[in-house]
């Protein structure tokens, strides 16, 4: 049982008190989750009872964070809302820490006739120093746990307006985009805020610099540190090594491909994945089962309307439904969401092969809507990605493994993939790679 060493043990010890449930922290479980307390000095937690493992609290005067530890490291801490029958969070590997100070963009520069950065900290506007002590804490969560120097690929909204939520403010209170479905908190590791735990409303600690803090800790690791705590991806597994991949791909990507697939004795299929928008709003994306990004591939408008060459990403669901396969035999595209149903309900373990179109990389909503329906029908469903494609093949990996897929890398090209890029994002690397620095 272990706790930070700048950390003082005695000024508000909870441990005997609420002695907990134990943690299991390696680098396959540790989450730091950040909160804000929303006051200037140390709150006293009802006495223990919503206290977290940790308290930072800043002195501007001395550009330093004062820590206190409230319960050991491997103790369940108290500040996350926890609801009967859902997913654990307090108990689920997550050690907390309160940041003195505030997160609101009502109080970005005053406060109860107070100023910021003189006063008390508006953590989205942090100085280095404190951002820097952050960082160092997170580095020996590292050291100590094994903590992976990562954050939610949705990133953090702020808690005020957030042009990433438009109309919505505080953008990062309830049920907001960045916020994580039970599925994604149990695979997710690394460092969280409130505003990202299923279960609770709090949109702490807003639009904190995380990647600034992350930077920090790195290089208070040093980059032999790091690379050593990662782990090489292994080869797919020899069960895995067939799987149907049926030609024409609009055959492949149809419900009679599927049907084909089971009929020729096959187990798995692989199902490639691209984007269009799901309505005339053109405000959110649809994952759709076709192989090629433009029409006149394989499908043509039956209307005429459409013209070969135009992205399948730039048309709409209503556009995209009505495309007929070139080969006069009937095809037509589905949703994803549709094929791994129709999939599993056969018996069929799916791989998803996300194209290089950004929305894999940048929407995230779309890996955890196919999550839901996944865990909804009991899919056996894996994400693969090329290499080659364009774009950022280890952000799409990333998108995808945030949402608790397991992911396959497939390199391409020259087949030398970064290590640092890769590693922490691929569970899994089918045919020949070698890993640089």
């Amino acid at each position: 049982m272990t706790t930070y060493t700048r950390a003082n043990r005695t000024a508000q010890w909870f441990g005997e008190k609420y002695p907990g449930s134990r943690l299991n922290l390696t680098a396959a479980t540790a989450v730091v989750v950040i909160h804000t307390t929303e006051s200037m000095t140390w709150p006293d937690y009802d006495g223990g009872a919503t206290a977290p493992n940790y308290t930072a609290n800043p002195s501007n005067s001395e550009k330093a964070l004062t820590f206190r530890a409230h319960f050991e490291d491997e103790c369940s801490s108290r500040a996350l809302r926890n609801l009967a029958g859902g997913v654990e969070t307090n108990t689920l590997n997550a050690v907390q820490i309160e940041l003195v100070g505030t997160c609101d963009y009502a109080k970005r520069s005053t406060w109860n006739g107070k100023t910021a950065g003189k006063d008390y900290i508006y953590w989205p506007a942090a100085s280095d120093w404190a951002l820097r002590d952050l960082g160092e804490f997170l580095a020996d969560m590292h050291r100590r746990h094994g903590l992976r120097l990562h954050s939610p690929v949705a990133g953090w909204l702020a808690y005020g307006p957030d042009s990433r939520r438009p109309g919505v403010s505080p953008a990062s209170y309830g049920a907001s985009p960045v916020r994580l479905t039970g599925a994604e908190w149990r695979q997710f590791t690394g460092v969280c805020g409130h505003q990202h735990v299923p279960e609770n409303v709090h949109g702490d600690p807003g639009a904190i610099d995380i990647g600034r803090v992350l930077a920090f800790a790195s290089e208070a690791l040093g980059d032999d540190t790091k690379e050593a705590t990662m782990k090489a991806p292994k080869a797919v597994p020899a069960k895995w090594s067939r799987f149907a991949h049926l030609m024409p791909y609009c055959r492949n990507n149809s419900i009679r491909g599927l049907d084909a697939a089971k009929r020729a004795g096959y187990t798995a299929i692989d199902l490639d994945a691209q984007v269009c928008w799901a309505n005339s709003s053109r405000k959110r994306r649809v994952m759709i089962c076709t192989h090629w990004g433009t029409v006149g591939k394989e499908f043509y408008d039956p209307l005429g309307k459409i013209k070969p060459g135009t992205k399948f990403a730039a048309l709409t669901w209503p556009e995209v439904k009505r495309l007929r396969s070139k080969d006069g035999k009937g095809f037509r595209i589905h949703k994803m969401n549709r094929m791994l149903r129709a999939a599993t309900k056969r018996g069929l373990r799916v791989e998803v092969e996300a194209k290089g179109h950004k929305a894999f990389a940048k929407r995230p909503g779309l890996w955890r809507r196919l999550r839901t329906v996944a865990d909804a029908v009991g899919a056996d469903v894996q994400v693969k990605t090329l290499t080659g494609l364009g774009g950022s093949a280890s952000a799409r990996l990333e998108a995808a493994k945030a949402a608790g897929f397991v992911t396959i890398v497939l390199p391409r090209g020259s087949r030398r993939l970064s290590k640092t890029k890769f590693w922490p994002v691929t569970d899994y690397v089918r045919g020949p790679v070698t890993w640089v620095a």
